[in-house]
């Protein structure tokens, strides 16, 4: 049984990366909305959280387990009637991300950025139109720091749902009940890559997620949940569940072997996306579309994971090198820490920008960003929508954004060079 929490109605919002204004007090920083080229998409946003008594939490064994999600929608641009600011992390959770990133709990820096959301629509949204992307943080990371790319990928025409795993997660907040705190239970590094083969810790790690993840799916497919999480939304009369019955993955780290581990053993997902991740160990073959983004020192051919996992991809793969990159340039950290003004402070970065556009270091995330939405864009969207009622689907998407990033983001051929 999953009892529901609560649901935060947050927004709508869209991104091409102009600079937003700042507000007073504490120096507030919008984070800007996504707007990709022909796409007529806002996105609403909302927190929730759920308790499935169907399961002991396998780090607390006297409590049921409790979960914490973002679910981010699209929303056609012309029927948004209202907005609200939404803080890009929660109080707690910012404090805990500064000392992560920035060494200090107390640098503020998660603390200044708000994006716009929308909070209410007009006219009647079908609850089906639109595919489900789960994206997966790193370990020991909060999902908030993929709260852009998100909304990246919301406003291309996709559900996008992060999830916080207590105890993996460094802190969850919940806004009925205390916070869940990560008192060492998990000690795996989130700047290093972990690999699952023959590690008990992680295999453990990885099972929860997998556990929670198919918890939220079931709460997405049930009729009340996505009007209590979006009043201001109206649905089309009995269409108010996420689909399921065909699912696409993302996630960075750890979060990308689960996306891939979910691919070899649930029949739903068949698209994944592993960001900088290792993989996890398979002896069945896998079908799903498989996307690999690793780094100049860490590809495929470094990690004997990969090697044995690329012997049973069934179905399409492609693996790309970001060069001059590191781990968390595969998150909002790149973003989040030039609008701030803390590009130089941030731990975890590298300088891809600098075989872009020297005097541009957000061409880091958006680099990112456009290779994720042009994947979802020439690759999820022509099967999904069987009519052309959507626009923004692109043969080209991937092509283009070679053009513009690639001088950094360079698709690789294992063994080659």
């Amino acid at each position: 049984m999953i009892v529901v929490l609560s649901g935060v109605v947050a927004g709508l919002g869209c991104i091409a990366l102009a600079f937003p204004h700042t507000a007073s007090v504490m120096a507030k920083v919008e984070v800007p909305a996504p707007a990709p080229s022909g796409m007529p998409w806002r996105v609403a946003h909302a927190r929730s959280s759920l308790v499935d008594s169907s399961r002991k939490d396998p780090y607390n064994s006297s409590e049921d387990r409790k979960i914490a999600f973002s679910v981010f929608m699209p929303i056609l641009d012309t029927t948004c009637t209202a907005t609200t600011d939404d803080d890009y992390m929660p109080k707690l959770t910012a404090e805990v991300s500064n000392e992560q990133f920035f060494g200090n709990r107390e640098a503020g820096v998660f603390e200044q950025l708000y994006f716009k959301s929308c909070s209410g629509a007009s006219g009647e949204t079908p609850a089906d139109h639109f595919p489900l992307l789960l994206f997966e943080p790193a370990v020991g990371t909060s999902r908030f720091m993929y709260n852009q790319l998100a909304r990246q990928l919301s406003a291309n025409g996709a559900y996008i749902v992060t999830i916080d795993h207590p105890h993996d997660a460094p802190i969850v907040e919940f806004a009925d009940s205390d916070p869940i705190e990560n008192k060492n239970a998990i000690t795996l590094d989130p700047f290093k890559i972990n690999k699952p083969v023959n590690d008990t810790d992680i295999k453990k790690v990885m099972d929860t997620r997998i556990g929670d993840i198919n918890a939220v799916i079931k709460e997405l497919e049930q009729v009340e949940t996505l009007p209590d999480l979006f009043p201001g939304v109206r649905f089309v009369n009995g269409n108010t569940k996420v689909p399921t019955q065909r699912i696409f993955m993302a996630g960075h780290g750890l979060g990308g072997s689960v996306a891939i581990a979910m691919g070899a053993s649930d029949e739903r997902v068949v698209w994944t996306i592993n960001l900088s991740g290792s993989a996890p160990a398979l002896t069945q073959d896998i079908f799903a579309y498989t996307i690999f983004f690793g780094r100049e020192d860490y590809r495929s051919e470094d990690d004997t994971a990969w090697q044995e996992t690329r012997k049973h991809l069934a179905g399409p793969q492609v693996e790309w090198t970001y060069n001059k990159a590191e781990q968390f340039d595969y998150s909002d950290l790149p973003l989040v820490s030039q609008l701030v003004g803390k590009n130089s402070d941030a731990k975890g970065l590298g300088k891809p920008y600098e075989v872009m556009d020297l005097s541009d270091p957000t061409a880091t995330f958006r680099s990112l960003s456009c290779f994720l939405e042009a994947y979802f864009r020439q690759t999820v969207l022509p099967e999904w929508f069987v009519e052309p009622r959507l626009p923004g689907a692109s043969r080209d998407a991937i092509r283009e954004c070679i053009g513009w990033f690639g001088g950094a983001m360079k698709m690789h051929v294992p063994g080659g060079n």
